[in-house]
């Protein structure tokens, strides 16, 4: 087990046999969007071409040489800069998250129903509104016509 130094300070755990390799590149600690897991990334290489998608590359990711968004890797531990391959798990994306995707169309078909009901409810009152404003209008005209005819 070694220690690679990354940006502010802070350093990740890698293999002795990996150690070498990794070590040649520039790595930075980058946050994930909710800011509460730290991961160690490096900027792609130009000679490196398509090989990886985007500009960047996580290092649990290239130590495992996964290139494929559909794969998912955890950190068994939960240490996010501890890259050491026995911490690493790969997960298929699409086995984990098949079961939760329909969960999710339950709930936005829930959503869905509730707003078309909260609409019927709205355009029902306003066709009240609209009924009580015609007949209003209706018994103005008959009281206005009425007084014509006694004229």
């Amino acid at each position: 087990m070694k220690k690679i130094k990354l940006s502010r300070g802070k350093h990740t755990i890698v293999d002795d046999d990996d150690f070498e390799w990794l070590n040649q590149y520039r790595w930075y600690i980058n946050e994930n969007a909710e800011r509460t897991k730290l991961y160690a990334m490096r900027s792609k290489l130009k000679e490196e071409g398509d090989e990886y998608v985007g500009n960047k590359i996580y290092m649990h990711r290239f130590i495992l040489g996964i290139t494929k968004k559909k794969v998912v890797i955890k950190h068994k531990n939960g240490n996010t800069l501890d890259n050491r391959k026995d911490n690493l798990l790969l997960i298929d994306r699409t086995a984990t998250t098949g079961a939760s995707t329909a969960s999710k169309k339950k709930a936005v078909k829930k959503k869905v129903t509730k707003k078309k009901v909260a609409k019927k409810k709205k355009t029902s009152s306003k066709k009240k509104v609209v009924k009580k404003k015609i007949a209003k209008k209706k018994a103005t005209k008959k009281k206005v016509a009425k007084k014509k005819t006694k004229k």
